[in-house]
């Protein structure tokens, strides 16, 4: 548990924090999905997230990194995605978002307060193909293991596709 942990990585003591709070999520959505012409689809999806009682490691002045509750933030955002079904077993899809997100409140460090959240990427994309090849395969027999008739696996489709963090770095992606 992240209340309890002791451990030491590369040098450094992680201790956890016995009066560690849950971290607690309110998500919001409201989306609609349409169908223009028969075979092609297209979702749009607004959210809202309001996350409390985030933590993270942060260092004591013993040397020591202690976990601790230390951010309140939130993210709000849009996605959309649109797929084509080609054939009876081939779509193609594609789908974007762009997300918006800052911190509340910090209790380790408020001049972030109000500041974007980091490593959140503002734009998202992806587009790929998706296809059906009708195969199935009952995992646990293929394996020799004896297991009720309800444990099997069906594999019954194959997707491919490209994404990116950054729409500027999908198009790099594309060019490679």
């Amino acid at each position: 548990s992240d209340r309890f942990v002791v451990t030491e990585y590369n040098g450094a003591r992680f201790e956890g924090n016995p009066d560690l709070q849950t971290e607690t999520l309110n998500a919001f959505e409201l989306g609609v999905r349409c169908r223009p012409i028969g075979r092609l689809s297209v979702d749009v999806v607004g959210f809202l997230n309001n996350l409390d009682d985030s933590f993270d490691f942060s260092r004591d002045p013993d040397g020591v990194f202690r976990i601790r509750n230390v951010t309140r933030s939130r993210t709000a955002g849009v996605e959309s995605a649109v797929r084509f079904r080609a054939t009876a077993g081939t779509s193609l899809f594609a789908a974007y978002s762009h997300t918006d997100g800052t911190y509340r409140e910090s209790d380790a460090n408020p001049a972030i307060e109000g500041n974007r959240l980091a490593y959140l990427a503002s734009n998202k994309a992806s587009a790929g193909i998706a296809t059906a090849f009708g195969f199935q395969a009952d995992l646990p027999a293929l394996l020799g293991l004896d297991a009720p008739s309800w444990v099997a696996f069906i594999a019954t489709g194959l997707v491919i596709g490209r994404g990116a963090n950054y729409v500027s770095d999908l198009v790099g992606r594309f060019r490679s």
